[in-house]
């Protein structure tokens, strides 16, 4: 219904569905969770959640993932890494395995793309 009228994509319509049907259950009516949803979708960006502030995010990682991560943003490879920072490969693998579960990144691309994007790292020239 919704993504029939643009409001969301087609792809997460079950789910909006599978919600209808739990807040029925709850006694909510269809169309107060329709206007809901409507009404969510069609704020203004300002008044949602202010993504997190540069010192909230830097604080998630350690002052060594906060080394490692600069270090994959030159591009260079975890043994290099390692013989940078005088501390093993494995140790340099865990440091990055911290960094992308903190950052919610797949591999070292996103991770220093999301660090950019966020302020912890400085866009490379």
């Amino acid at each position: 219904m919704l993504a029939e009228m643009g409001l969301i994509p087609a792809s997460i319509q079950s789910t909006v569905d599978t919600s209808i049907k739990t807040g029925n259950n709850m006694g909510i009516s269809k169309d107060e969770f329709v206007d809901t949803i409507i009404t969510a979708f069609s704020s203004p960006i300002e008044s949602r959640a202010a993504p997190p502030k540069l010192s909230e995010v830097r604080t998630l990682l350690t002052e060594r993932e906060l080394e490692v991560l600069e270090l994959l943003g030159e591009r260079l490879s975890i043994n290099e890494i390692s013989a940078r920072l005088y501390i093993s490969p494995s140790t340099v693998q865990q440091h990055t395995h911290h960094i992308y579960r903190k950052l919610n990144a797949a591999n070292k691309r996103q991770a220093v793309a999301k660090s950019i994007e966020l302020g912890i790292l400085a866009p490379s020239q």
